[in-house]
């Protein structure tokens, strides 16, 4: 499983299938949890060279580092919720290893990319959060050259526009 989780974020919850360790049609391991004998978890991040021990303990109420839990056995047979510790996720590392051992079931190595962006921000990723003259200039620059007849009219407009917000009698019209 690989999952990409915004650098020095806090509370993350990763959800993922656990198969069966021994056929080939990957059947759903159940009833495992975070006291089944012989469960275990590891995690590493780039540029450390010795894993670090996640203590396995009881799932409660929000989220307990270190817990891991099945879904719902009969409804979402080999689902599971695991909750890494924050310090996976601290600034100074591009990217994490998880790996959970769980008996009868094959090894779940989580691939972390921890990036600097919340790829579900719409204000950051949808440029809202510069002012407007950066988003024009920013759009302008990059269509210039494909349509460059429609950046100047759109250039006009815009001139227009904030001529016409900063004329006081326009504005109390």
């Amino acid at each position: 499983m690989r999952a990409r989780v915004t650098v020095g974020s806090t509370g993350n919850i990763l959800r993922f299938f656990i198969a069966e360790q021994e056929g080939r049609d990957r059947r759903p391991r159940t009833g495992l949890g975070s006291d089944s004998p012989g469960a275990s978890a590891h995690y590493i991040r780039e540029g450390e060279t010795e894993p670090f021990e996640i203590p396995l303990v009881t799932p409660g109420d929000g989220f307990v580092p270190g817990a891991l839990r099945e879904i719902d056995a009969s409804t979402m047979p080999g689902v599971y919720e695991f909750h890494p510790p924050d310090a996976v996720f601290a600034s100074g590392a591009r990217s994490a290893v998880i790996m959970l051992t769980l008996p009868g079931a094959e090894h779940q190595v989580i691939e972390v990319d921890l990036v600097g962006y919340d790829p579900y921000d719409s204000v950051r990723l949808g440029l809202s959060c510069l002012s407007q003259e950066s988003r024009h200039a920013c759009l302008t620059s990059a269509f210039s050259d494909v349509v460059p007849e429609i950046v100047e009219k759109y250039r006009h407009q815009s001139a227009a526009m904030a001529a016409a917000d900063n004329d006081p009698e326009t504005a109390s019209s």
